[in-house]
């Protein structure tokens, strides 16, 4: 994958997770913020990844979307974005969005990722995207530059699920 394609990937990413979170925005300000960069820490991204995370830059307002890039020492990329939304249906919404234009993002069929949140799929491909709905959020786990991302990127989500409420 070249530089300019991972760019334009999370470029559309970033993008499409703005355009569903506009909405979100006034109905939520009411209900605190969110900081992905907290949900998972450099350390605890570095720990899972098994290298040093060297820049964690922050993204979103925290109300409609949070995001946080973690950028290693090898030059890999995470991309963490978490979404709430009004309520567990709205989310339901977002995944299922999400899932439908999955195979168009990726160029693979999304496989189902039992045992992680409310429902869950991997997105392999071009994307190697982990999504996951939990109650009223969204999460997505989109690994960048990695060898065999699917399994960090679930222990990722992992740690991220159990700071949600």
């Amino acid at each position: 994958m070249t530089t300019t394609s991972l760019f334009r990937i999370l470029r559309t990413f970033m993008l499409v997770a703005l355009l569903v979170g506009l909405p979100l925005a006034g109905s939520l300000a009411a209900q605190g913020k969110i900081d992905a960069s907290r949900l998972l820490t450099k350390e605890e991204a570095g720990e899972i990844l098994g290298t040093t995370i060297l820049v964690v830059k922050t993204g979103g307002d925290g109300v409609g979307y949070s995001s946080a890039t973690y950028v290693t020492s090898d030059g890999s990329t995470i991309v963490v974005l978490v979404q709430p939304s009004r309520d567990a249906a709205a989310a339901q919404a977002v995944f299922d969005k999400n899932k439908g234009t999955s195979k168009s993002t990726s160029g693979v069929d999304p496989e189902p990722v039992a045992g992680l949140g409310d429902r869950a799929f991997w997105a392999g491909g071009r994307a190697n995207t982990l999504a996951v709905v939990k109650g009223r959020y969204w999460l997505s786990v989109a690994m960048f530059l990695i060898d065999s991302p699917k399994e960090p990127a679930r222990k990722l989500a992992a740690k991220v699920l159990e700071r949600l409420s």
